[in-house]
């Protein structure tokens, strides 16, 4: 689409009129304190680099699919419970922070990433695109400090802290490994330095 004709169909306030990217940019903040990974990323792992087997390949895939989307949706649910915490905590901080009135660093953390939230609101509102999840990465540690103040006010305790982390650095791993080995921009089958080349190639770089 030329700029001229872009222009013409997109606007300032696009993203109000027509609700969706609104919608989509909070499903994308919901997303960023989840374990819900791209579609590509589920969907796109092949396991062809761990066997030539057809059988063993479609049952890895299915596997690996049932279980990042199990895991996606039972954090999500999460993450709709830590957003729910942090509408309830803010109602009663904003006034206070309003007037000036000094609060405490977990109330005034809570208080920027509502204020994070209300950005993100606004910005899809008044974009004449819709966002992707990359447009609002910026955001992602705040959804993450979101979800750990609501976990450790009300899920977690002190003594099982250090198994949550090597569980949830375990899956990490195991995800980035099947990423690194199947995503559409990486493939063991040719060098990384040979894939630059030929994409500057093809650039006409």
């Amino acid at each position: 689409m030329r700029p001229e004709e872009f222009s013409k169909q997109r606007y300032i306030g696009w993203g109000l009129v027509h609700v969706y990217p609104v919608i989509k940019a909070l499903i994308y903040w919901l997303r960023y304190s989840s374990f819900l990974f791209t579609e590509k990323l589920i969907n796109g792992a092949t396991f062809d680099w761990i066997t030539s087997s057809e059988l063993l390949r479609l049952t890895s895939q299915y596997i690996y699919r049932g279980v990042l989307y199990a895991v996606g949706v039972f954090t999500l649910f999460f993450s709709f419970k830590a957003n729910w915490f942090l509408i309830k905590q803010v109602r009663g901080y904003w006034w206070p922070g309003l007037l000036g009135d000094k609060v405490g660093n977990e109330p005034w953390l809570l208080l920027y990433i509502a204020a994070c939230v209300v950005a993100i609101l606004i910005s899809a509102a008044l974009s004449p695109t819709v966002f992707g999840y990359w447009h609002l990465i910026m955001l992602y540690p705040f959804a993450a400090m979101n979800m750990l103040i609501y976990l450790t006010r009300h899920r977690l305790k002190p003594s099982n802290s250090l198994q949550y982390l090597v569980l949830i650095g375990a899956f990490s791993v195991f995800v980035n490994i099947v990423a690194a080995h199947d995503s559409v921009k990486f493939t063991y089958k040719i060098p990384y330095v040979e894939q630059v080349e030929a994409w500057l190639v093809q650039k006409n770089l």
